[in-house]
């Protein structure tokens, strides 16, 4: 992927866009090819979906989920949660 390009053309999926929107993405992450695991016909396909999620996090730290079925809004909804969680005060997060 060119460095040239915006942060939210580097990401497939809406949620990621948030995410960078969200959060300051360093420009190495640029180069990293976060891996998409999808979710149809989870429950026969459970193993396999939870060796994929498995070899994600320990080998690349982030992945991608699609055809989760979670409507855009609980998406936009849980960004919004956790922002407002991580601008509260320090003493307050502290408690948790």
């Amino acid at each position: 992927m060119k460095k040239t390009e915006t942060k939210q053309s580097n990401y497939e999926l809406q949620e990621l866009q948030l995410e960078a929107a969200f959060s300051q993405v360093k420009s190495d992450m640029q180069e990293i090819s976060i891996p998409k695991i999808d979710l149809t016909e989870f429950e026969n396909r459970f193993e396999d979906i939870a060796n994929q999620l498995w070899d994600a996090a320990t080998e690349v730290g982030f992945f991608q989920l699609v055809n989760h079925g979670l409507p855009f809004s609980s998406i936009t909804t849980g960004f919004s949660e956790s922002k407002a969680f991580f601008d509260l005060p320090e003493s307050i997060k502290g408690q948790y």
